[in-house]
């Protein structure tokens, strides 16, 4: 057996043993919002109107460069649209959005590239934009 194989045979045994699997998870601070202005989220909300873009702000930490995430966007138990954001930086921020134009319960799963759940939030979609009057109105 040469070298190399001795290493990784080694490699193989020992690393689980002493805390491979031990790596830190994916830290994800996530905010649902109007807007992003300057990598920052904007008017943070949980209810939205038909025909609003639904902004989905993550802050990313302890993820490997050039790794991704999923953002998958649900109403009810129904998956309606999946996002790919790609880290190409370790601990970043980044962002995506759905335009939501059917009212009823919503929420946005952050996976990691097995699928597995990070984080979620819930959101509610008015079933009729809210109408605002002017004095000139009336």
């Amino acid at each position: 057996m040469n070298t190399i194989s001795r290493l990784l045979l080694v490699a193989c045994l020992i690393l689980p043993a002493i805390g491979w699997s031990q790596i830190p998870a994916m830290d994800i601070e996530m905010e649902l919002c109007e807007s992003v202005v300057a990598r920052r989220p904007l008017n943070p909300k949980k209810v939205f109107d038909p025909g609003d873009k639904a902004h989905c702000w993550l802050k990313v930490k302890n993820n490997y460069k050039g790794d991704y995430i999923l953002v998958e966007w649900y109403q009810q138990d129904t998956l309606r649209h999946t996002q790919h954001l790609h880290l190409p930086i370790e601990d970043m921020q980044t962002h995506c959005y759905k335009t939501v134009n059917e009212g009823g319960k919503w929420r946005a799963e952050v996976k990691d590239r097995k699928g597995n759940l990070l984080k979620e939030m819930a959101f509610t979609v008015r079933k009729e934009k809210l109408q605002f009057f002017n004095d000139n109105d009336f």
